[in-house]
């Protein structure tokens, strides 16, 4: 007994010290700055934000307090090392169920020799550490996120079942069901994991039935009470969580921004629970963890009797088997792109705790798959099972030279598989280190806070709704107020009406954020002239060009209609050019669009996106201003932010397709006016040439084949056509003035002359006929002298 509690203790001390080594490795690489996946979360808990969902708030009410009482500064703390002890524990309870889902031989080999239960704990740590290091774990634990707290109480209650199975006592099986009530209540992936606890106790109970399972010498009452005691744990912990979920939907304000009263709650919260399982993977998604990480799984776990039977050889497709599954749940731990299984499943599987369970059950066939081959390396006794098998020809001559020839195969196959525990951590550990994305968020974070900070003293920002929550949060942080308004919110939808109206007290301004961004804005501008210092702008630049308006005075990242206190607007663009050499440095290392982290992405674009749209009206102020080196510099940014922004470049592309399919449905003369309106001559000409076809004579077909002569610079061409226009449009300014010009660029300034004068009558006024007409006198002067 003290034996067993002193190894007991010793692998307890092994485990905590794997823990501690996960906790600093995730210390050292670290994300200072909020992941954009758990800012809404953030918002939500501090109080800034309604929830985005009705589900799936535990962790909030769970942070509601912290975030409340002692500001976010300090919450904010406490999350980053919350997340990395919570990751500690997890490897920690990750040890645990998998030392005891060993198969049974592979445990009993522990007693042999000390060397033994090395080779044991080797096998073991290696499944724990990529479990830890695996991409959906390290995101979910980079801060202690909603994730975070539904994958520990997940592993919780996985260890308290397995601790039921080992010995017997039924508190933990009890309790593991508490557990997975509380998870049931917070997702629905929780229905998916007590599905599975219930198929086990099943099955258990069919094997007890059928005598396979001997019984304990209990009292029977006990098992026909176990089922009845088993549903009341479940319930219990259900009913604390749907208690809890309820409480932080009501003091999230979730009622008002849902429009829901308690009648709407009770009957919708099923539909949204249905709708929020449904969502966690799509069709494809099923087949993908069906084909990689289920049926591996299914296919290892009955094979693993088969593959450790003292008295039978490793045959050689069960030893196939298992390696293709352990390089299958290597490549769904790896961190390496090309083997990774997350990168080409894509967004198939889109809920984080489902790629957690996925992930766990990846390394526990890793486990089992290196149990196997260690157990044939090390343990196996060839002489033994080949004189169990065969007696005589383990006695025949040449017997002893079989047999060395056997142990310097397995001397070779042993000192291969010593360097397999390197190659693992070697397809993992580097790749946990992530500079692209700390740096990508510590963008967005500083992107947010310099947009707060160039937002102090007004009260609304209009956006286009990216990194509003974070936005707010950085303002929050700094002890301000900042409600941040989407210009592409619905009137309709109520989450998005109270986002805009919470805390407004001025009627007209509460009825005209009801009704939308857009009126509010629109009716600021044009009627509301006072209301200029109380809201700032990144979007909506049109409406002061529509109204021939001066545009607002643009910082680093906003325009506001009051203007900047002095030096500040300077300071800003100062900072907002920082971040912009800071964004396109990380695109010369790498390329942060292939990064895994969808949120992360996202927010990272619509930053750089917004360092684009702000440098290209600052450099429109400059231009207007007349400083020009200070307007190319600007505009020569935006184009280099715009240039690397491939979610810009699929957006354009894909209205390039758009235009290119309505063109195809328009009729020539449909066409060709849309060509002559965007002055696109190349692509007038097609629908022109069309109308000439039936209509030699159209005066707009002939103009738009001219000008594209013109512009190809093949002057006599376009002057043919161009005179065919004027036949019928003898009084046209631009036929004109452009006539002029082909006659002045084939050497023919006395020609060109009458057009000019004749263009300049009727334009006196246009900057464009004078210019041509000095050209022409130019000309003549030239040739007369």
């Amino acid at each position: 007994m003290t034996a067993f509690s002193d190894k007991d203790f010793r692998d307890r001390l092994y485990s905590l010290l794997l823990g501690s080594a996960v906790v600093a490795l995730a210390w050292v690489w670290q994300f200072d700055d909020i992941p954009p996946d758990l800012v809404d979360d953030l918002a939500a808990a501090a109080g800034l934000r309604p929830p985005t969902g009705a589900v799936s708030l535990l962790w909030h009410f769970v942070m509601a307090l912290p975030c409340r009482l002692l500001g976010l500064p300090v919450a904010e703390a406490v999350l980053r090392v919350a997340g990395h002890l919570s990751r500690g524990f997890a490897a920690v309870l990750a040890a645990r169920v998998f030392e005891t889902l060993l198969p049974a031989p592979f445990r009993r080999g522990e007693h042999v020799a000390t060397w033994w239960r090395v080779a044991v704990r080797a096998a073991l740590y290696q499944g724990v550490a990529l479990f830890c290091l695996s991409d959906p774990m390290w995101s979910a634990f980079r801060w202690f996120s909603p994730t975070a707290l539904q994958t520990l109480l997940a592993l919780s209650a996985a260890a308290l079942y397995i601790a039921h199975f080992r010995t017997g006592r039924r508190k933990p099986l009890f309790a593991s069901f508490a557990l997975l009530g509380l998870l049931v209540a917070d997702t629905p992936v929780g229905v998916l994991l007590l599905v599975a606890a219930a198929v086990g106790i099943l099955s258990r109970d069919r094997l007890r039935a059928a005598g396979v399972v001997v019984e304990t010498g209990e009292n029977p009452l006990f098992y026909v009470l176990m089922s009845w005691r088993i549903t009341l744990s479940f319930a219990a912990g259900a009913v604390v969580g749907a208690v809890l979920e309820a409480c932080s939907f009501i003091l999230m304000d979730g009622f008002a921004a849902f429009g829901w009263d308690r009648g709407d709650y009770i009957c919708t919260l099923p539909l949204v629970y249905l709708k929020t399982l449904l969502a966690t993977c799509s069709p494809a998604g099923v087949v993908v963890m069906l084909a990689v990480v289920v049926l591996p799984a299914i296919v290892a776990v009955r094979l693993v009797g088969r593959a450790m039977d003292d008295e039978k050889h490793l045959s050689y497709f069960s030893g196939m088997v298992y390696l293709v599954c352990a390089l299958a749940a290597l490549a769904a731990l790896s961190g390496v792109r090309s083997l990774w299984f997350w990168t080409w499943a894509g967004e198939c599987v889109r809920d984080g705790l489902v790629k957690c369970v996925a992930v766990f059950v990846s390394a526990l066939v890793f486990v089992w798959s290196i149990a196997v081959f260690t157990f044939e390396l090390w343990l196996r006794n060839f002489r033994r099972v080949e004189t169990l098998r065969s007696p005589d020809a383990a006695e025949a001559t040449g017997a002893a030279g079989a047999f060395a020839l056997v142990r310097r195969l397995q001397s070779v196959s042993r000192l291969l598989f010593l360097t397999e525990p390197f190659l693992v951590l070697a397809c993992s550990v580097p790749f946990r280190e992530q500079r692209m994305e700390r740096e990508m968020a510590s963008v967005v974070a500083d992107a947010a806070a310099e947009t707060a900070a160039e937002c102090r003293g007004v009260d609304f920002l209009f956006t286009d709704g990216g990194l509003d929550a974070a936005v707010e949060l950085a303002a929050a942080e700094a002890g301000g107020r900042l409600r941040a308004l989407s210009l592409m919110g619905s009137a309709d939808d109520a989450r998005d009406v109270y986002l805009r109206t919470r805390g407004v007290a001025d009627p007209e301004d509460l009825a005209l954020l009801t009704s939308g961004a857009p009126d509010a804005l629109r009716t600021w501008v044009r009627e509301r002239p006072e209301k200029a210092g109380t809201y700032a702008v990144q979007i909506g630049f049109e409406l002061w060009r529509r109204l021939k308006q001066p545009l607002p005075e643009c910082s680093g990242l906003v325009a506001r209609p009051g203007g900047f206190a002095p030096g500040e607007a300077k300071r800003g663009a100062e900072a907002a050019r920082a971040l912009a050499r800071r964004v396109l440095s990380l695109y010369e290392e790498g390329n942060p669009s292939a990064v895994s982290c969808r949120a992360l992405r996202s927010a990272f674009v619509f930053a750089q996106w917004r360092l684009a749209v702000i440098a290209r009206h600052r450099a429109n102020a400059y231009d207007a201003r007349g400083d020009r080196k200070l307007a190319v510099r600007e505009s020569q940014l935006a184009d280099a932010l715009d240039q690397k922004n491939a979610a810009l470049a699929r957006i354009r592309a894909t209205m390039s397709w758009a235009s290119r399919k309505r063109l195809e449905r328009l009729t020539p003369q449909e066409g060709l006016r849309v060509g002559l309106k965007r002055a696109d001559f190349a692509l007038a000409r097609t629908f022109a040439l069309r109308v000439l076809d039936f209509a030699p004579d159209d005066p707009e077909a002939n103009f738009a084949v001219g000008m594209d002569y013109f512009v190809q610079r093949q002057y006599a061409r376009a002057q043919s056509y161009l005179e065919r226009c004027l036949e019928r449009r003898p009084d046209d300014p631009a036929v004109l003035n452009n006539l002029a010009q082909c006659r002045l660029r084939q050497g023919d300034a006395a020609g060109a002359l009458g057009y000019a004068e004749r263009a300049l009558q009727f334009l006196p006024d246009s900057p464009e006929v004078k210019r041509t007409m000095e050209r022409v006198r130019e000309a003549i002067g030239t040739r007369g002298q």
